[in-house]
């Protein structure tokens, strides 16, 4: 990698981080960026992120990163106790218990791993890709509620299964911090259809980072 590609992704890695609440920084393990063009934008799990820093605005990679990091504070920050009652719900293989919090977020539009509840529709998800499984659910609503928080509240008053995934967000993942506004003047909300990745939606990054 040129040392200005390389200078460029790290500061802005940096940067975001900082914006986040360090508990959850804290179970990040591993961090390995890629200076290529093409392939995955991001990769989390395992206590682990792998990030591409070329081909990508300083918005989208840090809107992938904290995408990733969702699925870090997912797995390493969320936890049950041992003897608590297990779930229909499989991360890894590795069993969710029943006072997991995470388990109260996916329970909310989840029966399982794979299938949705009975009355589940497109607009009960912060995006298209939220609808893929319930993973993807918590890490593009936790990328939502940073990144488009102001968003994220006025849909919560139409919607009452965004409502309650965003009381879980605030009162177990960020102990009642909320996120402002850095919604771009020219952007207007959509409130019925979702867009597909909350990754690429605009938003106003010097703000965030200035926040």
């Amino acid at each position: 990698a040129r040392p200005k590609d390389e200078s460029r992704c790290k500061s802005l890695v940096y940067l975001t981080l900082q914006k986040l609440p360090q508990n959850h920084v804290q179970g990040l393990q591993t961090l390995t960026l890629f200076y290529t063009h093409d392939g995955r934008r991001g990769l989390g799990g395992n206590g682990g992120i792998v990030l591409r820093c070329l081909n990508i605005s300083d918005a989208e990679l840090t809107g992938v990163l904290v995408h990733e990091m969702g699925h870090i504070v997912d797995e390493q920050f969320l936890q049950g106790s041992n003897n608590r009652a297990l779930t229909n719900f499989f991360d890894f293989g590795r069993p969710i218990l029943a006072d997991d919090p995470s388990y109260m977020f996916y329970n909310i539009s989840w029966e399982n791993n794979t299938e949705k509840r009975l009355n589940t529709v497109a607009a009960d998800f912060v995006s298209g890709y939220a609808a893929s499984d319930p993973f993807e659910d918590f890490a593009e609503s936790y990328a939502y509620y940073i990144l488009h928080g102001e968003e994220f509240r006025t849909l919560t008053a139409s919607n009452s299964s965004l409502k309650r995934k965003y009381e879980v967000l605030k009162s177990y993942v960020f102990q009642g911090a909320e996120f402002g506004n850095f919604m771009p003047s020219e952007r207007s909300l959509n409130k019925v259809t979702r867009e597909y990745d909350v990754t690429v939606m605009p938003y106003e990054l010097r703000a965030f980072l200035e926040s």
